[in-house]
């Protein structure tokens, strides 16, 4: 499979017969220029957003935006609730071709407990790292060591034509008490490559797609 980011919150995880994608109008609302393509499951963080994302919904488009345990076409998800002083959000668990992926989307505070052993076992992680409405790194590193990982992809953070306020990946680096990781265009995975070349919090840094 293959994992894409379009900036903030929005990727988008495709094989070769299901793409789901992910909080597709995030980056707009950031002065990014988002995605444009339907697909075979919507995720959304927030309810509020289904009016805006119609035009991406088709009969063959399964969308979920609320916490819940879902099956569809193949791919577990569960729908998890979070709620701090300032926000109301879902975070997803989502088993897709024997990889499970743990989806923290726009979160500004840490999980309570019983939200972390809802997510469980998770060997990808998407967690916000870039502080303002978000996780900053020192409060994202408390989430990622709450979780362990095999992958963590971080987004929310500074990148060219970002209209919001965000601290720069490098910040979350050097908390980790790691050096510059090069970003890549896309990130493919197999279940095989997880169990062989993958062990414990992987950092993966995604160029945000320009369509």
């Amino acid at each position: 499979m293959q994992i894409y980011w379009y900036g903030e919150t929005c990727f988008k995880i495709q094989n070769s017969d299901r793409t789901i994608l992910i909080n597709p109008d995030s980056p707009r609302k950031a002065g990014l220029r988002g995605p444009n393509f339907k697909s075979d499951l919507l995720l959304l963080s927030d309810p509020n957003e289904e009016k805006e994302t119609e035009k991406k919904i088709t009969d063959e488009t399964f969308l979920i935006s609320a916490p819940g345990e879902y099956e569809v076409k193949g791919v577990f998800i569960e729908g998890i609730p979070f709620k701090s002083q300032k926000k109301t959000t879902t975070l997803y668990r989502l088993v897709f071709d024997e990889i499970s992926f743990g989806f923290l989307g726009p979160i500004d505070d840490l999980l309570e407990d019983e939200q972390v052993e809802k997510l469980g076992t998770i060997d990808v992680l998407f967690l916000p790292v870039g502080g303002g409405d978000v996780l900053e790194s020192k409060t994202a590193e408390k989430v990622l060591n709450s979780i362990e990982p095999k992958i963590v992809i971080p987004h929310s953070y500074q990148v060219p034509g970002l209209k919001t306020s965000r601290d720069k990946i490098e910040s979350f680096l050097k908390k980790l008490g790691k050096k510059e990781i090069e970003a890549i265009e896309k990130f493919s995975l197999s279940k095989k490559e997880l169990l062989q070349n993958f062990s414990k919090e992987e950092i993966i840094i995604l160029q945000p797609k320009v369509l």
